[in-house]
């Protein structure tokens, strides 16, 4: 069976549905890297929320969470070779949307 995210290799992993559904029918099969893919998207969700929120410490952990998950995907690209893409959606101060996204090809320093 295929990874459940890149489709690429075989899905040997079994992990929770990364979209927060917990139910057991809806787990995903994935690969190996996919699944350390989704733990650093995972992560820099987490960080960004922390950043989000009011105070300094937040501010100040969540963008440690996300420098490391930002280092450990490029890691990941330059290890496999092929291009991580992450996407973010997010909610502005004037109740807009706005949209940003990073391509890592492991050639982050």
């Amino acid at each position: 069976m295929k990874c459940d995210y890149c489709g690429e290799e075989e899905g040997t992993e079994r992990i929770v549905n990364p979209n927060g559904i917990m139910e057991e029918k809806s787990a995903w099969n994935v690969c190996k890297v996919c699944k350390e893919v989704i733990k650093q998207q995972q992560a820099l969700t987490f960080g960004s929320i922390l950043n989000d929120m009011k105070g300094d410490f937040s501010k100040e952990y969540g963008e440690k969470v996300m420098d490391k998950a930002n280092k450990e995907l490029d890691k990941i690209a330059k290890r496999t070779k092929k291009p991580i893409m992450n996407a973010c959606i997010y909610k502005k101060k004037n109740n807009k949307y706005g949209v940003t996204s990073v391509e890592f090809k492991g050639d982050k320093k």
